[in-house]
């Protein structure tokens, strides 16, 4: 169970904002995340996509459903897998996020009466205070047949 819990940004980055990602890059090797620096680049996907935002970083498949967290340690989002796009295929760098006010709205949906912790509006944060709230938001699951 994680040591933390997640607060909500009450909006996306700018576009080229600095963002960083929680996840486990290198799957079960590792007991605490790694943390990924990248940029937020647009708050819709490639097909104008609402429910997607468009990330700039190198990520790996363990990564996925990690927390995607602005410079304050606000979550803006989760990071989803590399899309299958067939017979193109994307720069590395070009990752996709859903973003922090779907899930929200999902979120309250299913459970009316949950209330969301939101941004405080403290400034940026040093990347190991970074490193410190992801270890404590981000847990691995892992599935086993």
């Amino acid at each position: 169970a994680p040591m933390g819990h997640a607060r909500f940004a009450d909006t996306l980055p700018a576009p080229r904002a600095e963002v960083t990602v929680a996840g486990f890059s290198f799957e079960d090797a590792l007991s605490l995340p790694t943390l990924t620096f990248g940029r937020f680049e647009d708050p819709r996907g490639l097909a104008g996509e609402e429910a997607r935002a468009r990330l700039s970083m190198r990520v790996f498949q363990g990564d996925a459903g990690g927390p995607v967290m602005d410079g304050t340690g606000a979550v803006v989002g989760v990071l989803l897998p590399r899309p299958d796009t067939g017979d193109r295929l994307l720069p590395e760098d070009v990752n996709f996020m859903v973003p922090g006010g779907v899930i929200a709205a999902a979120l309250a949906a299913a459970a009316p009466d949950l209330r969301l912790s939101r941004g405080d509006g403290r400034g940026a944060l040093a990347p190991e205070d970074l490193t410190t709230l992801g270890n404590a938001m981000a847990v691995m699951v892992s599935c086993w047949r």
